[in-house]
């Protein structure tokens, strides 16, 4: 009489290998995506070290009656050009029925850059150039409305270096 230990180790090997011979495409194609993903993590930049907020990069330091406002560059490269603590305008630019083809307004001024996401910690990051601005209330919406339809574009007043 065969012991009953190994007969039971013998019945999952065998339901493991008929496991892999019915899934062996599938298991494949996980493990060519998890060897892509390990090959694009060791790819990447070493993480900076975690830094204690400051009061320009902190919303929690919003003046009274500002708010912090996400928007999105019309290219990763506007966003590589501002820094924490900036004070730039915001200029909307959309194709119209003008004869030069497209149509430019500055839709804030002067308002505070409060959050640049960092594009050497992830891969991903520089494909989404968004920053983060300080602006009145009032001029929230005015700014999400114009991110909506139009690309946007920044242009500097003030580096936070030369305050």
């Amino acid at each position: 009489m065969p012991d009953a230990r190994a007969t039971r180790i013998e019945e999952a090997r065998t339901r493991v290998r008929r496991f892999v011979r019915r899934r062996r495409r599938p298991l494949a194609a996980v493990s060519a995506g998890l060897a892509a993903l390990l090959a694009l993590t060791g790819l990447r930049s070493p993480a900076a070290p975690a830094q204690e907020p400051t009061e320009a990069s902190s919303r929690a330091w919003l003046s009274s009656g500002n708010v912090a406002v996400p928007i999105t560059l019309s290219t990763p490269a506007l966003a590589r050009t501002v820094a924490v603590g900036d004070v730039v305008d915001i200029v909307s630019v959309s194709s119209a029925d003008d004869p030069s083809g497209t149509a430019a307004r500055v839709v804030v001024r002067a308002v505070r850059v409060v959050e640049v996401p960092d594009a050497g910690g992830s891969f991903t990051a520089a494909a989404t150039p968004v920053i983060v601005l300080e602006v009145p209330e009032a001029q929230a919406v005015p700014l999400i409305s114009a991110s909506l339809g139009s690309s946007l574009a920044v242009a500097i007043r003030r580096h936070a270096s030369s305050h």
